[in-house]
């Protein structure tokens, strides 16, 4: 006999399914990936559809019991995120990094008769600077520059040089000013002279651990740097470290070596995929429970990240890195 029709609110039947599948419905092929609430494939609208979709029998039964068949990740859960003000990308690469941020960057190396070193801001992914070895230079500069193929001193591009010492042991980094041996102190063109914004040195050892020292400029309250604008040998960082309450130093923080591998080991928190003897993290100095304020690694054969924190600015650390790729002994 023909069957009564089924009262409403009466799922429809489904059809048999193979073994092995489930009952769900699955979701359409033009159904689009969910992002945000309330927009065309977001979470929302994909509840709507899935409650459009008339539940099998074994859902239903599922129900019944107070088990959840369909699972939607939240996807509106908002991530931290790095804010930084890039319109003005002078002032940005040359003033301390916003206070309680990480700022991350991964390093790209090519070798060559001038090397040349590019840092780019990993998230979102954007070149930052470029620093290359001096042409036809007496001495070891890298010049460091807002656009890879623009490294003139002459440019607006240009923001500064890190020169090499006699032996390659220590470093300076200095802005855009120019050679205090061509301007006058004493009169307005002084305030043109060059600034120190950071002396690296490492240590004489050839073997690892290699010790790594770095001065740099203290920051003030108000956020403006100390200014150091040496025009004799004993107003510069180096010479001014040990007594002066507006600089800070900065040293490597000393791995632990493994008994079972013999092996020097840090945690860069996953940063650092590979092992080298040119991997280090710096802390204030003297103060071994301090938090970490740059740390430097290799990820593959010419890529490494550096990542650093107040009151390092973008070019400090850069010059660091840079120095540290160039260091040959340890």
């Amino acid at each position: 006999p023909p069957s009564s029709p089924a009262p409403p609110g009466t799922p429809a039947p489904m059809a048999p399914r193979p073994s092995g599948f489930s009952s769900l419905p699955s979701r359409p092929p033009s159904t689009p990936t969910p992002t945000a609430t309330g927009q065309p494939g977001s979470v929302a609208a994909l509840l709507e559809e899935r409650r459009a979709v008339p539940p099998s029998p074994a859902e239903l039964r599922l129900r019944e019991e107070g088990i959840r068949t369909t699972f939607i990740p939240d996807v509106s859960i908002p991530r931290p995120r790095m804010v930084l003000d890039l319109t003005d990308m002078t002032a940005f690469l040359m003033s301390p990094a916003p206070r309680g941020l990480i700022v991350q960057c991964c390093i790209e190396r090519f070798k060559g008769l001038y090397p040349r070193f590019d840092v780019f801001l990993e998230e979102p992914r954007r070149f930052l600077m470029s620093a290359r070895l001096r042409k036809k230079s007496k001495s070891v500069n890298f010049l460091v520059s807002m656009n890879e193929q623009d490294l003139a001193r002459a440019s607006l591009n240009y923001l500064g040089k890190i020169r090499a010492g006699f032996f390659s042991n220590d470093y300076v980094a200095y802005d855009k000013g120019e050679n205090p041996a061509t301007v006058d102190r004493d009169r307005a063109s002084g305030l043109a002279a060059r600034q120190e914004m950071a002396h690296i040195a490492f240590g004489a050892s050839k073997t690892p651990p290699r010790s790594i020292r770095v001065i740099l400029p203290a920051v003030r309250p108000d956020g403006s740097r100390v200014i150091c604008r040496p025009f004799e040998e004993h107003e510069s960082l180096i010479h001014r470290a040990s007594e002066d309450p507006e600089l800070i130093v900065l040293e490597n923080k000393v791995p632990v070596l493994d008994p079972v591998t013999n092996q020097y080991r840090m945690d860069f928190h996953g940063r650092v995929t590979q092992p080298s003897v040119k991997n280090f993290q710096l802390i204030r100095a003297r103060d071994p429970g301090a938090d970490v304020l740059l740390q430097f690694g290799r990820t593959g054969k010419n890529n490494f990240t550096l990542d650093f924190s107040f009151p390092l600015c973008p070019f400090q650390a850069f010059a660091i890195a840079v120095a540290a790729l160039h260091k040959k002994t340890a």
